[in-house]
């Protein structure tokens, strides 16, 4: 990787080390405490990630939309939506639109007092929060009309493009002004999309394509530039029987399962010390893939082994989080310090201060948790946004290994 540079959260080039000398690596990274160690080291620790709570609702009778670049869980019902602002986002109290046509999806941009409310399948509404103007926009179809449909839309907030609207069709990259309101189309990308994946921190929409909804392709929204991402390959097996054994029986046959598809749900964006990194889960392997985004190449960088089946990844300061669901458990993993195996035993997520007070009952990972970039967990059924944060006494009551802590502190 000698000629490569990464691409940089910021849209820019970063150094290929950002290592300052107090925690530099004296020696190569490699496993620094034994499974048996990290076990007894955190028998009297019950977590070391904590769910901090930054919003409640009430829930049922409604959808939830989260909106994390605009600070806010929207709840969508019919013709009307309340937007919920998040603790520590600097915004004022709860908003409620009503009557005003159907409503799909909603996102308010985190610069300017604009709010995009999906009307229809096709078709966005812009409005300016103070003064009640509106524009509408309607997407351009494409070749299928009638199978169209918008997948998304966000506000990236940068002078290159304030509103980007992702479509079954492709990508619509927009420039909002604000007297008179209305919007232009600065780029547009035609492309079949299955899914896609924004991550705000990057600036970065990833875009899944191809028959199997594995071959990825990436636009970065830079401060003045669009900036196209290497596509990439994500490898997956052929069916879904892969890895499991032969029939017991001499000649059993075992017919033949359909070829399984990359789901949205087992793929992330994440920052790292200044890089970004896109996570496959791979379930069937129980393990996470990293692909590391450059300037002229995407790398496959790391495999992080996961505790159990049905994966997810978060990042709280550069500490990539492998949670499972089957075993209820985090793992916390220090990419400069060992891209190979974990830096703590595998503990479930603390409970929010509040219920940590009230000694109440916390289900960690429940049915209603949704994992969302980068640090995000919302319980739709418990009505409860919250972000997770590493729990840094936790940590240092349980490692056994001093000069790891300081590395890892």
């Amino acid at each position: 990787d000698g000629g490569r540079s990464p691409l940089a959260a910021n849209g820019g080039r970063v150094a290929r080390h950002r290592l300052t000398a107090s925690c530099a690596p004296q020696r190569p990274p490699g496993p620094h405490t034994c499974p048996a160690e990290r076990r007894m080291a955190s028998a009297n620790v019950a977590h070391h990630v904590r769910l901090r709570e930054v919003a409640r609702f009430e829930p049922g009778g409604h959808q939830v939309r989260f909106d994390p670049e605009g600070g806010r869980v929207v709840l969508v019902k019919h013709r009307e939506f309340e937007a919920v602002p998040l603790a520590g986002a600097g915004l004022s109290g709860r908003q409620i639109c009503t009557n005003d046509g159907p409503v799909l999806d909603v996102r308010f941009s985190p610069v300017q007092p604009w709010v995009a409310i999906q009307r229809s399948d096709l078709e966005l509404e812009i409005r300016d929060a103070r003064t009640g103007f509106a524009a509408r926009h309607a997407v351009r179809r494409g070749a299928r009309p009638r199978s169209g449909r918008i997948l998304g839309f966000h506000w990236p907030g940068t002078s290159a493009c304030d509103l980007v609207i992702v479509t079954t069709w492709g990508v619509e990259f927009l420039a909002v002004q604000a007297q008179p309101l209305a919007c232009r189309v600065v780029k547009r990308l035609a492309l079949g999309v299955s899914w896609y994946l924004y991550a705000h921190a990057a600036r970065l929409v990833l875009l899944a394509t191809g028959a199997r909804d594995n071959v990825l392709h990436g636009v970065q929204v830079q401060p003045t530039q669009l900036a196209r991402v290497p596509k990439f390959v994500v490898e997956l097996p052929d069916d879904l029987d892969a890895g499991l054994p032969a029939p017991s029986q001499p000649g059993a046959f075992r017919a033949p399962s359909p070829r399984r598809s990359l789901r949205r749900a087992d793929v992330s964006v994440h920052c790292a010390y200044g890089q970004i990194f896109v996570a496959h889960a791979d379930n069937p392997t129980q393990s996470v893939i990293l692909f590391q985004i450059f300037q002229d190449v995407v790398v496959r960088r790391h495999r992080l082994r996961a505790p159990a089946a049905r994966a997810a990844v978060s990042s709280v300061d550069s500490v990539l989080v492998v949670h499972s669901a089957d075993a209820r458990v985090a793992m916390l993993f220090d990419l400069q310090i060992n891209a190979r195996d974990p830096v703590t035993a595998p503990l479930p997520v603390g409970p929010p201060a509040r219920l940590a007070a009230a000694r109440a009952q916390f289900e960690p990972y429940g049915p209603g948790w949704a994992f969302e970039a980068p640090a995000f967990v919302v319980d739709a059924d418990g009505g409860m946004v919250g972000v997770l944060e590493l729990d840094l006494e936790a940590l240092a009551a349980s490692s056994i290994n001093r000069p790891w802590l300081v590395r890892f502190l």
